[in-house]
């Protein structure tokens, strides 16, 4: 009976051993708010854009979830960055922040991709 119960013990442990214990998830970096994600996105969409001091870049559409935040601009949401030509142009946007590593993991800006990774 004993040696049933030994090896029924040795087993386990066996398997679990082939299959591993799964690590748990990352954690969001601790004070690193959603207004603090948003400020990112800002300031690289004001970077990026032909003349940075006339860049019009209001508060987002907000959602998130355990590991990003996500921000969109729709034409209608006042982001104007000016063009080619001088002229203050209403442009869409979406900026994902990762929690965990405070940067960014995409930026698109009218259709241009900028970060992906």
């Amino acid at each position: 009976m004993w040696q049933g119960i030994g090896l029924i013990i040795v087993a386990v442990f066996l398997a679990r051993s082939c299959v591993g214990v799964s690590e748990p998830p990352p954690k969001p970096a601790a004070g690193f708010t959603e207004l603090d994600a948003m400020q990112l996105c800002r300031q690289t969409i004001s970077n990026w854009s032909r003349d940075p001091a006339k860049a019009e870049i209001p508060m987002g559409r907000r959602f998130h979830s355990d590991l990003v935040f996500h921000f969109a601009w729709t034409p209608s949401d006042g982001l104007r960055l000016r063009n080619g030509l001088g002229l203050d142009m209403p442009v869409t946007a979406a900026c994902t922040v990762d929690r965990v590593g405070r940067r960014i993991t995409l930026l698109n800006v009218d259709g241009q991709t900028l970060i992906a990774n």
